[in-house]
């Protein structure tokens, strides 16, 4: 199963590549922590941000590859570098009950394959798969090594600059245990 995923995603790769106009170049930004909040609050989680009431937990780096196969449709391939910090906070009955906060720092390889619609010559519709390999050896020994999820975003070019707004998250809940307490969020 291992190799037929490899095997797709090879293909996938020669066959993007081989379609239309292909554009390269580097992505960066900042992630938001958005776990407690889901997709269906993201209204709110933007406002969040503006107001710097939920701050950046880290940042991303990488290169992009865009390539139309119509006039509006792309496939886009990511290969991203991001680190993250995520403080948790749990109760712990072997410590009398009082709360044990922790900060999980991660470094992330990951690599997306987005499909968009670009509307207007400007303005962008896109989702498509994510798949993170974690780092950091303490994270790892936590909730593991790789996660597949998904991306959604919108977009907006101006000139040779684009502006990302996205939403990635896991198909699986992380959940491990650190210390002896079991540990969860999506």
């Amino acid at each position: 199963k291992n190799m037929k995923n490899r095997i797709l995603i090879t293909l996938l790769f020669i066959t993007t590549l081989s379609f239309g106009q292909s554009k390269w170049g580097v992505k960066g930004g900042l992630n938001y922590n958005l776990s407690t909040m889901g997709l269906e609050n993201a209204y709110n989680a933007v406002g969040d941000i503006v107001e710097n009431h939920s701050p950046n937990n880290g940042w991303h780096i990488g290169l992009v590859n865009r390539n139309f196969v119509t006039q509006s449709f792309y496939v886009q391939l990511e290969g991203l570098y991001a680190q993250t910090s995520n403080e948790i906070t749990v109760s712990n009955s072997n410590s009398g009950g009082s709360p044990i906060t922790t900060k999980f720092d991660n470094q992330i390889g990951q690599f997306n394959i987005v499909g968009g619609l670009e509307f207007f010559e400007f303005l962008r519709a896109q989702g498509g798969l994510t798949g993170k390999l974690s780092l950091d050896e303490e994270y790892v020994e936590t909730f593991g090594t790789f996660k597949v999820g998904y991306q959604l975003g919108v977009g907006i070019n101006l000139g040779r600059i684009n502006l990302d707004l996205g939403y990635n998250t896991s198909f699986s809940d992380h959940e491990g245990e650190w210390n002896s307490i079991p540990l969860s969020f999506s």
